[in-house]
């Protein structure tokens, strides 16, 4: 999958358009159009169910906290 979406790029969402490139071909094809909003709400989403699975699973651990900060990080890029 990564290749398809990326073409091999590690950090894909780096360059600043890699996001609004990746929408576009979503647009492209899709029946409904979405935005980078869409994207970074889904995305949050996603982040956050992984966090409190993390803490159902194992509690506060140093992975749970990772999980915590990677998710803090989709806010700030949000602009939250």
């Amino acid at each position: 999958m990564q290749a398809i979406v990326s073409r091999g790029r590690r950090k894909v969402f780096r360059d600043g358009q890699s996001l609004q490139q990746l929408v576009d071909a979503y647009n492209a094809h899709a029946g409904e159009p979405i935005d980078i909003a869409h994207v970074r709400i889904w995305e949050l989403w996603l982040k956050a169910g992984w966090y409190l699975a993390e803490l159902e699973e194992n509690g506060p651990r140093a992975h749970a906290e990772q999980l915590f900060k990677d998710f803090c990080a989709v806010l700030r890029r949000a602009g939250a």
